[in-house]
């Protein structure tokens, strides 16, 4: 194979390469990665002496999924929900524009998410002042009111920033492998030239070594004028 042929090769390569190579390792990686963070958090809470359930109340979880997902279907319509399936390998995305939009919803979900936690947060601080006198009633509220902002940071860390960096890799990846076929591409036109280069060398080298040959057979021969003539015989013939 030419120089040529594999320039054109690492082209095509190049346009129809699939960034993700093992659809199901990437998947795996998700799944493992959620389970690790998720049984992380909570195994850590219950040895420290938490109840899970206290973890959990609806009032807070409402406001910041509410927010949330409010917010981002307003800023991006349906493309809000396209960046959370790519971790489990549906509608991975090929064009860098795209991947940078998805990264783009990620951030926005951080932010509205961080703003929603710390919003429930204080209604729920507001809603507590009214049962001071309830010492219970009143430890039960703040204790919702903090797990605004658990329920907020566990879900960014969940799935959320994950996904992010998960969309920031894959970038990474393409943009590297891109880089890498350009150096390819940049080294097979050096070497294409050079090819061509020697092909025209030989070129000249053998037409200067014809012209050698006949002059040789001229001086050599004992009746070199009449050689000459002989030469240049053929050559009127096609002149005229």
């Amino acid at each position: 194979m030419t120089a040529k042929q594999k320039k054109a090769k690492v082209e095509n390569n190049v346009k129809g390469h699939n960034f993700v190579l093992n659809n199901s390792r990437y998947i795996i990686s998700s799944i493992t990665g959620f389970f690790i963070i998720l049984l992380a958090t909570i195994f850590g809470y219950l040895i420290n002496g938490g109840r899970f359930f206290d973890l959990i109340h609806i009032g807070p979880i409402f406001i910041v999924l509410g927010i949330t997902l409010g917010g981002l279907v307003f800023s991006y319509r349906s493309s809000a929900f396209r960046p959370w399936l790519v971790s489990l390998g549906l509608d991975i995305p090929q064009e860098e524009l795209i991947i940078k939009k998805y990264i783009q919803i990620c951030n926005s979900a951080i932010i509205y998410g961080i703003c929603s936690g710390i919003l429930a947060f204080i209604m729920g601080i507001i809603n507590t002042m009214a049962y001071l006198s309830d010492t219970n009633m009143a430890a039960m509220l703040i204790a919702a009111s903090f797990s605004a902002i658990a329920f907020s940071l566990g879900t960014l860390t969940l799935i959320v920033i994950p996904t992010k960096f998960k969309l920031e890799n894959l970038l990474n990846d393409k943009n590297i492998y891109e880089a890498e076929k350009r150096e390819k591409k940049r080294r097979l036109e050096i070497l294409y030239k050079k090819e061509k280069e020697f092909h025209e060398e030989n070129k000249k080298n053998s037409f200067l070594g014809i012209i050698k040959i006949v002059k040789l057979w001229i001086y050599n021969s004992p009746t070199p004028a009449l050689k000459l003539v002989i030469l240049f015989i053929p050559i009127m013939i096609l002149g005229f």
